[in-house]
């Protein structure tokens, strides 16, 4: 009843895979209790299923059939099973071989795809490299070229400026030689100047002189007349013949040939201020003395004597006073 009821279920396809593994446990089972020949029964019963049922262990059930039929002696039936276990073995064995040549070939073809990407790849990354050379060579011509017009400009530039320093080193040598002729010409005309004052100074120190003796000659004093006439003329003589600044510069413009401010040129006489214009413009201690009609000591004591007062009201002076 319950044999009837599974083979019932073998027509059914889904029934087909379980029912296969169940005869062969089966067979298995009979087989270890030593009942061959319900051992066979459901051994070929599995075998039956085999082929509608495809398996990577069919053979088994081939090898179990045939192990099952040689306990039997049922050599015929044994070699039949070893047999189709050899070809389904065989067949599995050619269908690996068939599945690892394919997978070998797919790796084949994938590392060769890869070997193509990896080329590619290469070529694209040395034709990348290729490029940036170039640019980078066309960058440094270009800098290069750059540099180039820059030093030239520079050169340019450079020899503009030597040949303007040139040219400003000719007029200064120029204007030099200009100053030394000038102040060779002045050193001249100031002796030429001092000659001629020192020579009117003569004369006017003669001429004070005779004067001076014509009154107090005692014939002159009795003759009153004569001598008022004689006195006065040496009065306005005197008076005359006295340097003063005011008559040569005014204190603007000592102040700007000083450089001593208005406020402190108030604080020198008239004999200072002379005194300090002379100096300024050059003339020596035997000039001013001819022209203030002393000595050269009497004019290095005044200079000491106007170089203390500076000093007291600290007037500062373009140049130094030289004794």
């Amino acid at each position: 009843m319950y044999e009837k009821q599974i083979l019932q279920l073998v027509t059914q396809e889904q029934y087909k895979k379980p029912l296969q593994t169940d005869f062969y446990n089966l067979a298995i089972a009979y087989k270890k209790i030593n009942k061959p020949d319900s051992a066979l029964h459901y051994a070929l019963k599995t075998i039956e299923l085999s082929d509608t049922v495809k398996s990577d262990i069919n053979h088994h059930y081939y090898i179990t059939a045939a192990q099952i039929a040689t306990d039997l002696q049922l050599w015929k039936l044994s070699s039949d099973n070893y047999k189709h276990a050899y070809n389904i073995l065989s067949g599995n064995i050619d269908k690996v071989k068939s599945t690892h040549i394919l997978e070998l070939e797919k790796k084949y073809n994938l590392t060769e795809a890869e070997n193509k990407v990896l080329h590619f790849k290469n070529q694209t990354y040395l034709l990348a490299g290729l490029i940036l050379i170039l640019l980078l060579i066309f960058i440094a011509l270009f800098l290069y070229q750059i540099k180039q017009k820059q030093i030239k400009m520079l050169i340019v530039e450079r020899n503009k400026l030597l040949e303007r320093e040139k040219e400003m080193l000719h007029e200064k040598q120029a204007n030099l030689l200009d100053d030394n002729i000038k102040k060779a010409q002045e050193l001249l005309n100031k002796q030429l100047v001092l000659s001629f004052f020192q020579q009117i100074s003569m004369q006017n120190l003669e001429m004070k002189n005779f004067l001076y003796d014509l009154k107090i000659n005692p014939y002159i004093v009795e003759n009153t007349v004569i001598y008022e006439k004689i006195s006065k003329e040496c009065d306005s003589f005197q008076r005359k013949t006295t340097i003063s600044n005011s008559s040569l510069f005014s204190d603007s413009k000592l102040t700007t040939l000083t450089g001593i401010s208005a406020e402190d040129i108030l604080k020198l006489n008239k004999s200072e201020k002379l005194l300090l214009l002379l100096l300024t413009v050059g003339v020596d201690n035997t000039g001013m003395a001819v022209l203030f009609n002393t000595t050269a000591d009497s004019i290095r004591n005044r200079k000491s004597q106007l170089k203390k007062k500076l000093n007291q009201y600290q007037i500062q002076l373009n140049q130094p006073i030289n004794e």
